[in-house]
């Protein structure tokens, strides 16, 4: 027994050799887990900060402004980051409608543009630091794709762009070959129109030189499930007049608009027991001032900008009603 006993006591330590071998590899799966699982998130919140900062800032270029490029970014890159601090170290243009932020972490508690890693320090590896940049442009459509319906231009005349108001004044249109014809000129017939396209859709090329005629469709009856829209901003298209009766009706396509629905009617009804129709805003009157029943119309109100899907292309044609389009390119 004494034999047995003392080997056991002779091999005391050898299991604190042992954790001490394998306590590099554990610190080391642990910092692999822990602190770049925190890098990756960190570089997520940079992406978003950057994202964000290029959009403002190339909205504001696309106002105008370009002026206060970091201040306007700022606020974007600091509002991304969970921690309230991170920090854009350059704001470059790489063309005349195109800018590009980058940002870089920002330990606001520490002072420094580092992530500290406090496991895998015990292995060398101190802080890191991230960067992150995104690159937007601005400018007017000039291909692609729109809602399957356009405005009428005296509509949008007789609107101001309601771009971050925090109350926005609706407006309704009607439906264009209906009794409200109050737009002026030599062509009264305002509203809006229902054109060719497929899924909701309508695809222009205004690459081309001339006018753009838009063949539109027959009828009143809605081409297009309005519900999918309803509460979203979307690029519409306007006309200045139309020509033809029938299936041969055509629209002029003078520009495109953002336009925010609120509410629709696409049926003949009484739209204070219509699902669909915004209650909060205008409705067809007739000549007596009196709801009509009768009239097809969507409700709502412009803005100004509007970011689209990367498969537009963007220009500097005229024609754009104040409209400039920005969006992510990198």
């Amino acid at each position: 027994m004494w034999r047995l006993t003392g080997r056991f006591r002779s091999e005391r330590g050898a299991s604190a050799v042992l954790v001490g071998i394998l306590l590099v590899p554990l610190i080391g799966g642990a910092a692999i887990t822990v602190d770049v699982g925190a890098l990756y998130a960190e570089r997520a919140q940079l992406q978003n900060s950057a994202d964000a900062a290029a959009l403002a800032v190339a909205a504001d270029c696309a106002k105008g402004g370009c002026t206060n490029n970091f201040g306007v970014a700022a606020p974007y890159v600091d509002g991304n980051a969970n921690d309230g601090a991170s920090t854009p170290t350059s704001i470059t243009f790489p063309s005349a409608t195109s800018v590009t932020v980058a940002v870089e972490t920002l330990d606001a508690n520490a002072g420094d543009n580092t992530i500290k890693h406090p496991l895998a320090a015990v292995i060398g590896f101190d802080a890191t630091t991230v960067h992150a940049q995104a690159t937007a442009e601005w400018g007017v459509p000039v291909a692609g794709k729109t809602l399957n319906l356009a405005i009428a231009e005296c509509e949008f005349d007789r609107a101001t762009p309601q771009e971050g108001s925090e109350n926005p004044v609706k407006m309704v249109i009607a439906w264009h070959e209906n009794q409200h014809k109050d737009c002026p000129g030599t062509n009264p017939e305002g509203g809006f129109g229902w054109l060719v396209g497929t899924n909701c859709e309508t695809v222009y090329d205004l690459s081309a030189s001339g006018e753009l005629w838009v063949s539109g469709e027959t009828g009143i009856v809605a081409q297009c499930n309005l519900s999918n829209y309803v509460g979203t901003t979307v690029l519409i298209p306007i006309y200045s007049d139309i020509s033809g009766v029938g299936a041969n009706t055509k629209f002029l396509v003078t520009g495109f608009a953002a336009f925010h629905i609120t509410g629709y009617k696409t049926s003949p009804g009484n739209p204070k027991k219509t699902a669909t129709v915004d209650q909060t805003a205008p409705m067809c009157l007739d000549n007596k001032g009196k709801i009509d029943p009768s009239c097809v119309f969507i409700q709502g109100y412009f803005e100004r900008y509007v970011s689209v899907a990367e498969y537009w292309e963007l220009g500097t044609s005229t024609g754009d009603f104040d409209l400039d389009v920005v969006h992510l390119i990198d």
